[in-house]
């Protein structure tokens, strides 16, 4: 007598697609993600102080410029004209600690 292993196998590679279809994926997508947006907080932290401390006679404007060139060229753009857009919070963000850190050191 034989026995046809062929069925329970494919459920069992069946199972653990599965598994790592609902489990395994979002993680390391959300993993990937979340430090994707480290880096580029940290980028934006570091062109904001950049501006600061180049661009001391500048306007704001010619400061926010200064960091939206820089985060072009890392390949990130800004939509300046949403006031919602994702990046340019961040940028207002790094502004404000930059602005309370040099508040209290200052």
């Amino acid at each position: 007598m034989t026995i046809d292993l062929t069925k329970i196998i494919l459920a069992i590679i069946t199972l653990i697609g599965a598994v790592i279809t609902r489990y395994l994926i979002p993680y390391l997508i959300e993993n990937v993600e979340e430090k994707k947006r480290a880096k580029i907080a940290d980028i934006v932290c570091t062109l904001v102080e950049a501006a600061d401390r180049y661009l001391k006679t500048g306007t704001g404007e010619e400061r926010l410029q200064y960091v939206v060139d820089g985060l072009a060229d890392k390949g990130i753009y800004v939509n300046m004209q949403d006031i919602h857009d994702q990046y340019r919070v961040l940028i207002e963000s790094a502004v404000e600690q930059l602005r309370i850190r040099q508040g209290v050191q200052g």
